[in-house]
């Protein structure tokens, strides 16, 4: 937070020293001094409060991203051990009653496991769609429920 305020703070204080520059040649003074005194005085500073507000938004956004990939890390531990007390078959609803998820938080964290080949989706003969983790627990088929 203390990037994005002196950031704001000097890119405001630079752009003020350019409006005066900006004022003071068209009233006439020494057009190449205050030309020097923009590129030098202003320009430099300019930038770094510019890369200071960009840096701290850059950092929030990265911060952003590794905490949603800790939460989905956490949310994957919880599936699998749920999955390993049910012997590796689970369904949506047990998911979200057995753990801290919601409905679409479940069926998002299911179906992200299922395009990465880490488990099966099954309908039982009830119509529920059933997941399998394989390797855990007794694998039961499709007949059987």
């Amino acid at each position: 937070m203390i990037k994005l305020i002196g950031g704001v703070i000097q890119t405001i204080f630079v752009i003020l020293l350019v409006l005066g520059a900006i004022i003071n040649i068209y009233r006439g003074q020494q057009f190449l001094g205050q030309f020097l005194f923009i590129i030098f005085l202003c320009l430099v500073p300019g930038s770094i409060g510019v890369l200071l507000i960009r840096n701290y938004f850059t950092e929030k956004k990265k911060f952003g991203l590794d905490k949603n990939k800790q939460l989905a890390k956490e949310r994957g531990k919880e599936i699998l051990s749920l999955a390993k007390q049910k012997a590796g078959c689970l369904n949506v609803l047990d998911i979200v009653t057995q753990t801290s998820m919601s409905i679409e938080e479940a069926e998002d964290m299911m179906k992200e496991l299922l395009e990465k080949g880490y488990i099966r989706k099954e309908a039982t003969n009830s119509g529920d769609t059933v997941y399998y983790f394989p390797g855990i627990g007794t694998q039961r088929s499709q007949n059987n429920n």
